[in-house]
């Protein structure tokens, strides 16, 4: 727990996702627990919060975040690490979009390492993997094939922050000057549960469509999902629910 606290007096230069000394340190404390941990910072380089699980495990609250919108990135930072020498998983990759963190870097760590004297830690990270945002509805982030530490210090956050920022910028705007500027954008979600028949759910699909378009709407994209009875509070199931709220993807005109 005091290793844990002591992340919060870490201080980043603000123009690089991490120092090699922080992430040593924090893939030694990894290892040492035998658990993932996940550490978030703001653009300032300040850790903001850290906590003991993946970054779906441990994402932020919707209430915690700072305001954004579809032109920004949240201006929060996660670096975590993994017992797996694997790219981020989806559900990590979800959360960094669910949150519109400005990237996630993750951290595979070798096993073992040793502390220098003065306590600094080394040899703990084997390889990291750097993924980001894009404004791409088919393929809303990517990942960076398996970089050194080396490489991943080099990363210029604020460039590439600025950049990704700036192509959101353009895809906002081109969303919103094309030919259906001004109508409402309607995304369709259906439910299909036990004792309804596959053509009773079709006909009620396409009568819902029929009414967007007379109230000239745009349909998005329409979701389904089959389950014995509707969730008790979200209606469809988490995953469909975290789906739901990364947005459409291609459009899909009905």
């Amino acid at each position: 727990m005091k290793q844990l606290r002591r992340l919060y007096h870490q201080k980043l230069p603000s123009d690089r996702v991490t120092t090699p000394e922080f992430a040593q340190r924090l893939a030694a404390i990894s290892t040492e627990i035998h658990q993932p941990i996940s550490t978030y910072l703001n653009r300032r380089g300040q850790v903001i919060r850290v906590g003991v699980g993946s970054p779906r495990q441990t994402q932020i609250p919707p209430l915690e975040l700072p305001r954004y919108g579809a032109e920004r990135l949240s201006g929060i930072r996660c670096i975590a690490t993994t017992l797996k020498a694997e790219e981020p998983r989806e559900s990590a990759l979800t959360a960094m979009a669910l949150q519109r963190l400005d990237m996630l870097a993750v951290l595979t760590m070798t096993g073992g390492g040793f502390e220098r004297r003065g306590g600094g830690a080394t040899g703990y990270v084997q390889s990291t993997y750097l993924a980001h945002l894009v404004p791409d509805p088919a393929a809303p982030w990517t990942i960076s094939s398996p970089l050194s530490l080396e490489q991943l210090v080099q990363q210029d956050l604020i460039d590439l922050v600025d950049t990704l920022e700036t192509d959101f910028k353009r895809a906002v705007s081109a969303g919103t000057s094309g030919e259906f500027q001004g109508c409402d954008r309607v995304l369709i979600v259906g439910l299909l549960t036990q004792g309804m028949s596959e053509e009773r759910f079709t006909h009620q699909l396409e009568e819902i469509l029929a009414l967007v378009d007379s109230a000239g709407g745009l349909v998005l994209e329409t979701i389904q999902q089959k389950r014995s009875r509707p969730h008790p509070q979200t209606v469809v199931g988490h995953g469909k629910v975290q789906e739901i709220a990364l947005g459409p993807k291609p459009l899909v005109l009905l």
